[in-house]
Parts: structure tokens; C-alpha cells; sequence
């Protein structure tokens, strides 16, 4: 787990993709903390997204980097929490700081948490550009929680095998 990176806002494509090609794309950077047949995403799911407007539909049929941030935290955020707890706290985050800003620090504070948990170190929080000190540890405790998860399956899973 302390080689895993979320593709920051810069890496993910720079052109519309279809459906598959995002589906293709998100298991393969995602699949690593997603265990046995657990689901990482599928197209009902992401048109779930879309009506329920947590995603913006995509135009003629394709996704563009906006859209894939967006489903990209959803499938990591939603071992933990709920499609409803997501879409706030995305919702929150995005429209406090812009979407480029938001998820890169996402990412990183993101792998942080995956990397101090496995290590069992000291995890050091990426610095957030705001004084909102209850938005930045809000954020933080978000982290920690799915970090949390994802360790606690890996000894659940290392168990049973």
C-alpha cells in the first residue's frame, strides 16, 4: 500500500473518455485497496452518480477530468461513508476551494493517512491552503477514516488466506 497513488488532477486524461475507458481506468488505479469482489465501480453505479447529481452528466457520452475527480473520490470515499455523507462532503470541500486545488490535496493527504497507518508512523497531514482550521480537519478525520478501512480489510484479508 505505501506504493499506491491517486493520479493527481494533472495525470488524469486530458481528453473525453467513454464510459468503459473511465471504468477501465479507475479499476486499474484503484483496485489495489479494493479487496476480493468488492466492486469498484460499474456503469449503473456511475449513472447513479450522474442522476443523482453528484456527477455532471457526461456530453456525448464522455467524461472529462472534472467528472473522473469526482467519481475517482466518490469509489475511494465510499468505503466508508455513504453516497449522501459523499456528495456533502464533496460538495463542501469543492465549493470552498477550487475542484484542481481540492483534490490534488486530496490525493496527497490521502496517501499520507495509507502510508503512516501501514508503517505505523506518524502521519503528516499535507498543508491546506485555508484558515478554516474545522474544513481542514473535518478533511483530515475523512482521510483517516477510509485509510483506517482499507488497513483494517488488508488484516482481515491476510487472516482468511
Amino acid at each position: 500500500m505505501n506504493e499506491f497513488h491517486v493520479p493527481r488532477y494533472e495525470e488524469l486524461p486530458d481528453f473525453p473518455i467513454y464510459i468503459d475507458q473511465l471504468i477501465e481506468y479507475i479499476e486499474n488505479k484503484l483496485s489495489v485497496f479494493f479487496f476480493d469482489e468488492e466492486k469498484i465501480i460499474t456503469k449503473s453505479m456511475i449513472n447513479n452518480y450522474v442522476k443523482q447529481g453528484i456527477v455532471r452528466a457526461p456530453e456525448k457520452k464522455k467524461y472529462e477530468r472534472d467528472q473522473i475527480v469526482y467519481i475517482i473520490i466518490i469509489c475511494i470515499l465510499k468505503k466508508s461513508f455513504t453516497l449522501e455523507e459523499i456528495s456533502l462532503i464533496i460538495e463542501t470541500v469543492v465549493n470552498y476551494i477550487d475542484i484542481v486545488t481540492s483534490y490534488n490535496y486530496f490525493c496527497n493527504d490521502f496517501e499520507a493517512c495509507l502510508k503512516g497507518i501501514f508503517d505505523k508512523k506518524e502521519i503528516v497531514h499535507t498543508p491546506y491552503m485555508t484558515n478554516n482550521k474545522e474544513l481542514v480537519y473535518s478533511c483530515q478525520c475523512v482521510m483517516l477514516t477510509v485509510a483506517n478501512k482499507v488497513y483494517l480489510e488488508s488484516i482481515i484479508k491476510k487472516v482468511n488466506e
